[in-house]
């Protein structure tokens, strides 16, 4: 087999040629390499960008063939992302037409190349005239933030606008292109499927390859070498070691090697990674109505998590090495699950492999999220193709969980009245219930299907309803409902739900361009897109706290509402764990700088929300709530050992001094959660609830701290907070940074920052009551450097 990757290329487009580019390359990245356009992400540029995706492109490289590649009986070209019309030539002759950027395309060419130089061409189409010219033929409902007549085409909805995302319908090719020579025979994929029986693994391993069938093909595991007899071979694993979700175990992998062998020698190889284990989607009827489950090797979990979107509105921005470290970020914030949303792009390969590693299951929506198909015979036989590759390029992997085929679309219908058009119903039943399911039953038979989310189990069966599968709620941010009406409801699982804030000043201070920032301010309110966003979180942040005229108070503060959201609501979750088994909150991270529901901004910054998802998603959980003065206290054990130890809690008041005291011995056992009593703190709070306040801590046997909490009787804005003066000190040992902090009075939602630069600190954004506290961040920055340049600010500062 020989494999040579064609990297560089160049644009022409608009008038301007042979702009040099790289794979992964694109009009818009292309053109900002080049300067040729301002940075679509500052400012209101974006806005003037749109435009030029109403103009076709042209990507075009020259290569190199040797004799010994033509010496091969076949040549095949690979194409492992166009976007998205485009019509490839081979020597200025037509090779082929592509109309999907979620698939990966491969050519036979053979006898179509020559000796020394072959020229390769990539012309695409606007999308955004093929999508207006098939919406004025045939009208199909699309979100009512994207461009009409995104539904049309098989490009990531997103691109075409959404209410975190610009409208950035990009061109180019953004997945590896290959030329693969070889003879006889070709890997090609694996079915390797898994039966837990008696304290083993038996692996039934079907691989498939491409050529003659008359060579021998052999599978290594774990040192030993086993045969592929008439197509299949069997491998059985004695003492296995299971893959667990993150805090409930270890992440054991292990590798397949594939042989190809023909006439002594190998010639081709491949290699599949997997985990043990066992995952299934309970739907089954109780007492509550029907639970919605994850069971992981036979045990019942909580899935802990937040929503993926992908991680650039410019695809080429989405590297093996920002997916990594969002996926780092998800495992250290304690998440055991991500859901890839249905309006994006399926992840790359690096994507699921650091699942894998880091114990994240993936719930894998297909691409279609609030947009219709239309199933026109060639636009179904595409999306069956789609889903046929997805299915098998991810079926092996420990992390996947779950395939989706939409999102929001049963819940859709009766909303915008395609309920009522028998074609379009036809289409989704045809689709979401009948060939999506089937291709995974086919293809992927050990992954749970579900037909859309939220759901209630298909067929339009009241998918709205709360007591019966997974919900969407968000009548807490578009409705202006309370947070605290998070704790009236009680979900089987609460996949999306969330709360609006600023990104971090610094980057608020990007997206100007230089200009002054405001919160209205032509530039930050392009980079807010969802229709009246910022009105609501400004809303939501006058509930909770003072106005401030600076801004980066202003953004301070509004990152402190949206983490007492998120957090409300998953700690009032988790202590219903026997009616809700999973929170998925939206949304993870940014495809751009903006104003968004994330918790992780575009450059990787941790919002007050991510430190809060790292404490409330803590496998071992204290949580409080209150109804008056009197005071519930729960703990939340998701991991498999029991947790014993002690609650200690105090009543303070703002200025420090303790008012009451006292210690409860705590039992909880294993992946429940226990109410371990409710306690009347009336004598203690009436009449004090504007300058008193409870912290709690739980305790494990060894004397450490597992879990803090501080409890407020009234809005920030109403307690009478003293103003806090702090002490830090700073110690360095190694590229380890200690800052402890000190004060002389309560001081809540501690932030420490930097003007010039970012760290990412063990925890921040946290409530100072003890004497002194002490983070860590890891830097190459010294202690004098790092002592003059800290910031600390705290909720007294929000005025």
């Amino acid at each position: 087999m020989h494999i040579q990757e064609i990297k560089t290329w160049q644009l022409n487009f608009d008038g301007h040629t042979g702009l040099e580019c790289q794979i992964p390359c694109s009009v818009y990245g292309t053109l900002i390499d080049h300067n040729l356009i301002d940075h679509p992400y500052i400012g209101a540029n974006s806005k003037e960008a749109t435009s030029l995706s109403e103009l076709d492109s042209e990507f075009f490289t020259t290569f190199e063939v040797s004799e010994d590649e033509l010496a091969q009986e076949k040549q095949v070209l690979r194409f492992e992302g166009l976007d998205t019309l485009c019509s490839v030539y081979l020597n200025d002759a037509l090779l082929a037409q592509t109309d999907n950027m979620h698939r990966t395309y491969e050519f036979d060419v053979t006898g179509l190349l020559v000796s020394g130089s072959n020229r390769l061409t990539v012309k695409i189409q606007s999308p955004l005239r093929y999508i207006r010219e098939m919406e004025a033929r045939y009208p199909v409902y699309t979100n009512p933030d994207t461009v009409p007549g995104a539904a049309h085409i098989r490009k990531a909805s997103y691109m075409f606008g959404w209410d975190w995302a610009p409208t950035l319908p990009d061109m180019g090719i953004h997945g590896k292109v290959t030329l693969l020579s070889w003879s006889v025979a070709r890997l090609k994929n694996a079915s390797i499927r898994q039966y837990h029986e008696d304290g083993s693994v038996r692996l039934e391993i079907t691989p498939e390859w491409m050529g003659t069938q008359d060579v021998q093909c052999t599978v290594s595991v774990e040192g030993k070498t086993y045969p592929v007899v008439d197509g299949t071979c069997t491998v059985v694993i004695d003492n296995p070691r299971l893959w667990y979700p993150n805090g409930m175990g270890d992440q054991p992998l292990y590798d397949l090697d594939f042989a190809i062998i023909h006439e002594g020698k190998v010639i081709d190889t491949m290699r599949k990674t997997i985990g043990l284990r066992t995952i299934e989607l309970r739907f089954r009827k109780d007492e509550y109505g029907k639970e919605f489950c994850f069971v992981v090797n036979g045990e019942k979990i909580f899935a802990k998590g937040a929503n993926y979107i992908p991680a650039d509105s410019l695809v080429r921005g989405i590297t093996p090495e920002k997916t990594k470290s969002l996926i780092d970020d998800a495992a250290a914030a304690n998440f055991n699950m991500l859901r890839v949303w249905g309006g994006g792009l399926y992840p790359s390969d690096e994507f699921y492999d650091y699942c894998d590693r880091a114990g994240i299951i993936v719930w894998q929506d297909f691409m279609f999220g609030c947009i219709q198909a239309y199933l026109r015979a060639p636009f179904e036989a595409n999306i069956v193709a789609e889903a046929i590759e997805q299915a098998e390029r991810l079926r092996h992997h420990a992390s996947l969980g779950l395939f989706c085929g939409n999102n929001e679309m049963e819940i859709s219908a009766p909303l915008f009245g395609f309920d009522k058009d028998m074609l379009m119903v036809t289409d989704y039943v045809r689709l979401y219930e009948r060939l999506l399911p089937d291709i995974c039953e086919k293809y992927a038979p050990e992954t749970f299907y579900l037909p859309s989310s939220p759901t209630s189990g298909g067929g339009f069966d009241d998918p709205g309803n709360i007591d019966c599968g997974d919900s969407h709620y968000w009548g807490v941010y578009f409705n202006l409902e309370p947070y605290e009406d998070y704790k009236k409801k009680h979900f089987r699982f609460l996949s999306e739900f969330g709360m609006n804030s600023f990104a971090n000043i610094k980057t608020a201070q990007y997206i100007s361009g230089g200009d002054s920032i405001n919160a209205c301010s032509p530039g930050m309110s392009a980079h807010q897109t969802c229709p009246g966003g910022t009105n609501r979180m400004l809303f939501y942040n006058l509930m909770d706290h003072l106005y401030s005229s600076d801004f980066a108070t202003l953004v301070y503060s509004t990152q402190l509402v949206q983490a007492s959201t998120l957090k409300c609501a998953v700690e009032h979750m988790r202590r219903n764990r026997e009616r809700c088994t999973g929170t998925l909150y939206w949304q993870f991270n940014d495809s751009w700088p903006s104003t968004s529901w994330s918790t992780i901004d575009y450059f990787g910054r941790w919002k007050a929300g991510h430190y809060a998802a790292k404490r409330f998603y803590a496998p071992v959980l204290l949580s409080l709530d209150n109804k008056g003065t009197d005071v519930l206290f729960n703990v939340s054990n998701e991991s498999r050992m029991d947790f014993s130890g002690d609650i200690h809690y105090r009543i303070l008041d703002a200025k420090g001094h303790v008012i009451f005291s006292d210690d409860m011995p705590v039992s909880a056992p294993r992946l429940g959660a226990t109410d371990v009593c409710e306690a009347d703190l009336s004598g203690y709070l009436s009449g004090f609830e504007t300058e008193r306040f409870v912290e709690a801590t739980l305790i494990d046997k060894k004397g450490e701290v597992i879990s803090r909490q501080t409890l407020l009787f009234v809005k920030p804005k109403e307690f009478r907070f003293e103003k806090p003066t702090f002490l830090a000190t700073v110690k360095k040992e190694g590229d380890v940074a200690y800052f402890t902090i000190g004060t002389d009075c309560p001081a809540f939602g501690v932030e420490l920052d930097f003007a010039e630069f970012d760290l990412l600190f063990c925890d921040n954004y946290f409530d100072l009551t003890d004497t002194t506290r002490t983070v860590s961040a890891q830097t190459d920055k010294d202690e004098k450097t790092l002592r003059a340049a800290l910031k600390l600010r705290s909720v007294w500062d929000i005025r």
